[in-house]
């Protein structure tokens, strides 16, 4: 299976939101505080990822976007 990596989706909540997802560098501090993290399919560092590697599908369909209590 083929992947296909593209900026666009964190270039679309840049514009909409004015958030950088590029500046998440992985440190897992927010998946580790995560006070409901056990009921996401993926951590929140997670789902930055997929954000930042433009996979769109993975992203919207993880129960973690809509979860999200944003502490």
């Amino acid at each position: 299976m083929q992947t296909t990596l593209s900026s666009d989706l964190a270039n679309q909540i840049r514009r909409q939101c004015g958030e950088n997802v590029f500046l998440c560098y992985q440190c897992q501090k927010c998946s580790s505080g995560c006070p409901v993290a056990e009921y996401f399919d993926l951590a929140p560092n997670q789902l930055m990822r997929a954000i930042q590697l433009g996979q769109k599908d993975m992203a919207l369909k993880s129960k973690t976007l809509w979860l999200c209590a944003i502490c």
